[in-house]
């Protein structure tokens, strides 16, 4: 050595060393920055180095991979069908055992550090020794989830399209570029009856119908010739059993880039659809048919209204109405357009009657493609429509005036018999004159249902509305029906709920006939038992009410067939000779339309031997009771009696009137006609007029008008119309003439006696409430607030204290009587309670006694516990209000050392 330079040179074996150790150095860093996991297993399998990227395939720790045997540090690896992989069955531990490579082997791992699968490919290679003996073994993988996720997915998907294919309701085939079947799908074995392993090597073409090939074929060819990817062709079919049917199939070609493969198709059965085609063109040209030989004029015309068929008879109308262009052009727009009634001017200057129609017709597409056009000559029925209306209304004159002249002596008849009546006499005249009244009011109903049936036959029928109270009008009907009940031996109740509004506005008097028809009938079909009308609350709103009616009977019902032809005109349910009732027929279908008029249905429910009931709804509006107060014109002279003109033609009317006024308390003076009658009202007060409308010189009308007129501004006179006409809307022409209320013939002393008191304060009556007298809590339609109103408050106190003493002793009464089972004494006592409740207006007590009588009379008396119970507390709810009421009167009545309040003092 050169002591001259410090240099020691190494040994050979040192240098080889220091190179193994850079290049095991540059190894490993190249190891561990593989993206690919490397494990290296020892002579005795056991891991001596494991890369980063093992240890985060694995989900473990790089000092937990070193030392174990195996890549499976916790038994969690599995095989590609789900079962266990044992670690000696590892790549590695194979390699080491065998000396030989092992390659790619998919091996999965549970990885609990992150709750997840991870699916690996394995590879092994085994390194040899000088001996030739393996010394270790380095394992490399790679993580094919994701891969290994799409080929599940792809597999899926190709095994979900087969299904498909497989249970598809078409045909799917695919053939190769000459036309061999090279697939076919099992639907073939349905439709065609071939499995699919007969046609497979087949051509296409042995399917077809001979008579179909070539147009087949050559459109196939041209698909070829083009390469249009798809095309659709329909075509016969010929089945394994020799049935025929239409085929429609889509064609994709199969190209491999500009050269075919082949060809899939999609081909469905469609047999039905054809059939359906050829029908529907049949349809068509049997519509283009009837369309040209139609009996009325018709043609169908396209968008630009173009004639696609006409009917012979649309040659006969070369000229049409301007507005018939203009609803062409509306059709065409999706409008129906029509008319009822039009003209058509032919060129001889002739004119039609017709009616036409424009409407639009679709294609499938649901587009307009055009218009269809109709007229009709209606001609004939024009005329005839006007002979009919001509007719009807000569008919409805004449009802018109024949029931007008029978009236008048109707009028007499009935009023006359009235005031005979309340003289004196005998058992014998006393029924004799009953007898005549009650026929004279039947001969005046029948009159009244032809009439009205007249007038809603001929369209006239038109509804007034005035404000009216639904009980009182109720109670009028019960009124009117409670004689013939009483006579026959019935029970009659009416009943109506608390919920019902007492003010409703609408046509009192067409409600009044429907009740009045029902109520009749009810009672003269029913030979013993009940008659019960109830009313309730079918729907409110803030404005109307909708009211149902009930009348149940427990007469003889109606049975099933008669129940069809009840509401029909002229109908009975028993029409044979020997009938017992009588009738014109005409009662129930008049209620029909009265009821439909009123916005209401009618209807029945009826079995034969178990009676009836007969209902209806009607509806009305509700009353605002904030109108204006009808202010009656003081007495003529204070302390003497009202003062009444009657003005009638009729010697017998004016007889009638004078002996009813006479009865009321009235005095009267009687004048002939309208002139007179302004005459009369020029030189003397009267209190109030009853003018008749129709009179000689001058008629009533006029004769109001002439009044009004020379009454100027200073005091206004009641004037009463007082006629027998009957025409629509008579009523409105004595208001519009000026009089103030109107009364129809025949006169009933009490409509008499009502309408008076409501425009003339009788003689000795006290207003309803005195000045400065504390207002009522009762509605002004309260029956106590009715008797108060006619100067009665005195006597409203007493029966209010005389209720109130008596109904707690009833009650007490009626509960002993049910401990002991005592019906009859139970009914007597809800039957009295009833009529003094409803006499002093306690509906709610009222309704509680009926139905007290109706578990009576079922002998279900141990149902009634409740119903008593419910009554008395009842009665604790109206008596506070009556003694309230009670109170109210007693500090408004005069005191006891002077005159009577509304009384003058006297002389």
């Amino acid at each position: 050595m050169d002591k001259r330079e410090p240099y020691r040179s190494l040994s050979e074996a040192e240098r080889l060393a220091a190179a193994l150790e850079e290049s095991e150095g540059r190894f490993q860093r190249l190891v561990e920055s593989l993206q690919v996991g490397v494990l290296i297993h020892g002579p005795r399998s056991e891991v001596v180095f494991a890369n980063p990227a093992a240890a985060e395939l694995l989900g473990v720790g790089v000092e937990a991979l070193v030392g174990q045997t195996s890549m499976d540090t916790g038994r969690l690896a599995i095989r590609e069908d789900g079962s266990p992989f044992p670690g000696e069955d590892h790549p590695g531990p194979v390699a080491l055992a065998t000396g030989r490579p092992v390659r790619n082997v998919v091996v999965g791992f549970h990885r609990p550090s992150r709750q997840d699968l991870v699916w690996l490919l394995v590879s092994a290679d085994p390194q040899l020794g000088p001996d030739r003996r393996v010394t270790r073994v380095v394992c490399t993988f790679i993580d094919i989830t994701a891969r290994r996720q799409a080929t599940e997915r792809l597999r899926e998907s190709e095994a979900r399209y087969r299904q498909l294919v497989e249970t598809a309701h078409d045909i799917i085939y695919r053939a190769d570029a000459n036309g061999y079947f090279a697939y076919v799908n099992p639907v073939t074995s349905r439709v065609l009856g071939y499995a699919p392993a007969e046609l497979v090597g087949k051509h296409y073409l042995e399917l077809v119908r001979p008579d179909h090939r070539a147009r087949v074929q050559e459109q196939l060819r041209r698909q070829y010739w083009q390469r249009s990817a798809t095309s659709y062709d329909e075509f016969v079919a010929v089945a394994r059993d020799g049935r025929e049917l239409w085929i429609g199939q889509n064609v994709q070609l199969m190209l491999e880039g500009e050269r075919v493969q082949g060809f899939q198709a999609v081909a469905r059965d469609i047999t039905q659809r054809k059939a359906a085609e050829q029908a529907l063109e049949q349809e068509r040209r049997q519509l283009r048919d009837i369309v040209t030989h139609a009996p009325v004029a018709m043609a169908i015309l396209d968008r630009e209204e173009r004639w696609l068929a006409h009917s012979q008879e649309w040659l006969r109308f070369p000229r049409m109405p301007d507005t018939y262009r203009e609803a062409v052009g509306r059709a065409l727009q999706g409008e129906v357009v029509a008319r009822d009634e039009d003209t058509v001017a032919f060129d001889d200057g002739a004119r039609m009657f017709v009616r036409w129609s424009v409407h639009p017709w679709r294609e499938a597409s649901g587009e307009v493609a055009g218009a269809v056009v109709a007229i009709q000559n209606i001609d004939v029925l024009v005329k005839a429509r006007e002979a009919a209306l001509e007719a009807a209304r000569v008919k409805s004159e004449f009802v018109t005036n024949v029931s007008h002249e029978l009236r008048t002596p109707l009028n007499g008849v009935i009023g006359m018999t009235s005031l005979l009546l309340s003289t004196p006499l005998d058992v014998t005249q006393a029924e004799y004159a009953r007898t005549v009244e009650r026929s004279a009011r039947d001969l005046l109903a029948i009159i009244d249902e032809i009439l009205a049936f007249s007038r809603a036959e001929s369209g006239e029928l038109e509804l007034d509305t005035i404000d009216f109270d639904l009980r009182a009008l109720v109670g009028e009907v019960e009124a009117t029906s409670a004689e013939a009940a009483a006579a026959g031996g019935l029970e009659l109740a009416c009943l109506v709920e608390d919920a019902v509004p007492y003010g409703l506005r609408g046509d009192a008097v067409r409600l009044r006939e429907v009740l009045g028809h029902l109520l009749g009938n009810a009672v003269k079909f029913t030979s013993e038992g009940t008659v019960v009308l109830r009313v309730s609350l079918a729907g409110a709103g803030p404005a109307e009410a909708v009211v149902r009616f009930d009348v149940t009977d427990t007469g003889p019902g109606v049975r099933p067939e008669a129940r069809e032809r009840l509401f029909r005109p002229f109908s009975q349910a028993d029409s044979s000779s020997s009938r017992k009732h009588g009738g014109t027929g005409l009662g129930l279908a008049l209620s029909k339309r009265l009821v439909e008029a009123m916005g209401g249905e009618i209807g029945v429910r009826s079995q034969p031997e178990h009676g009836s009931t007969f209902w209806f709804t009607a509806r009305f509006a509700r009353r605002d009771d904030a109108g204006r107060d009808l202010a009656p014109v003081p007495a003529a002279e204070s302390g003497s009696r009202p003062r009444i003109l009657v003005v009638e033609d009729n010697a017998v009317n004016q007889k009638v009137a004078v002996a009813m006024l006479g009865n009321l308390g009235y005095e009267s003076e009687v004048v002939g006609n309208g002139l007179e009658a302004v005459e009369a009202c020029s030189r003397a007060v009267y209190d109030a007029v009853l003018m008749d409308c129709q009179m000689p010189e001058m008629d009533g009308y006029k004769a109001a008008a002439w009044i009004r007129q020379r009454e100027g501004g200073e005091r206004r006179v009641p004037i009463i119309a007082l006629t027998a006409g009957v025409m629509q809307g008579e009523r409105e022409r004595c208001l519009a003439a000026g009089m103030d209320d109107y009364l129809g013939k025949p006169v009933r002393l009490q409509t008499l006696d009502s309408t008076l008191r409501k425009w003339i304060p009788r003689m000795g009556e006290t207003p309803a409430a005195a000045p400065g007298g504390e207002p009522s809590s009762l509605p002004p339609e309260h029956p106590l607030r009715l008797l108060e109103q006619r100067g009665r408050g005195e006597l409203v106190a007493e029966i209010i204290e005389l209720f109130l003493e008596t109904t707690p002793q009833r009650l007490e009464q009626m509960r002993e009587a049910r401990l002991k089972a005592d019906s009859a004494s139970v009914l007597s006592l809800a039957h009295s309670l009833k009529g003094a409740a409803v006499q002093l207006g306690a509906w709610g007590m009222a309704e509680l006694c009926q139905k007290i009588q109706t578990l009576g009379r079922s002998a279900s008396m141990a149902e009634t516990g409740d119903l008593l119970y419910r009554l008395e507390a009842e009665f604790q709810g109206a008596s506070r209000l009556l003694e309230e009421e009670k109170s109210r009167l007693a500090a408004t009545s005069p005191a006891p050392d002077g005159p009577p309040a509304g009384r003058p003092p006297s002389a």
